[in-house]
């Protein structure tokens, strides 16, 4: 029964492991067994793994054009049998959208912006969302709510010009975001 399910779809099967197995191993072995190339979880995991080549520690980046997960996408999903379609592509990103393995953010200054290389309309709106990991969006969400908690504008609002800004006066500590003394850690081993 479990060789069934692998064969079923080989990566949703697996799709708790596969950051740590990579999309090249499991490919292989999903091929090696049988398992469809249109399968979902294959799509899914061709997305993420997309993703993951674009954006943090490989791509640099914290999210990426929905264009470039795409076709970024469609080049590591593509077999000798199969092509993923940007439909086929599209709904796995609507599915990991909604699993909260990633977020989709309209980035509507992009499209007017003018990038070069759109040559359809198609194109031009899948420039316009941002796609992120989760956890780099939930790191941009956290830096931005302390960012915005610490400092105020009362630099350029004060009612007392005389007084020092805000800067001069120190910032709150960053307890909440800052790690441990090494000693505590040492203390803990």
């Amino acid at each position: 029964r479990a060789l069934v399910l692998l064969k079923k779809d080989f990566h949703a099967a697996l799709e708790p492991f596969t950051p740590g197995l990579g999309f090249a191993r499991a490919e292989a072995i999903s091929q090696k067994i049988g398992s469809p190339d249109d399968a979902p979880g294959r799509i899914r995991a061709g997305v993420l793994a997309a993703l993951g080549e674009l954006t943090g520690v490989q791509g640099g980046h914290c999210w990426t054009s929905m264009n470039a997960l795409l076709n970024g996408a469609a080049a590591l999903l593509v077999t000798p049998n199969f092509t993923a379609t940007h439909d086929v592509m599209r709904d796995a990103v609507r599915a990991l959208e909604e699993a909260e393995r990633i977020h989709v953010e309209p980035m509507a200054d992009l499209s007017e912006s003018g990038m070069p290389g759109a040559d359809t309309d198609e194109e031009e709106e899948q420039r316009a969302y941002g796609v992120f990991p989760m956890y780099l969006w939930e790191a941009e969400q956290t830096i931005a709510r302390v960012i915005t908690e610490r400092f105020t504008f009362d630099d350029v609002t004060r009612s007392d010009p005389t007084a020092p800004p805000a800067w001069r006066r120190g910032f709150l500590p960053l307890s909440p975001l800052t790690p441990p003394p090494r000693s505590a850690h040492r203390e803990e081993a």
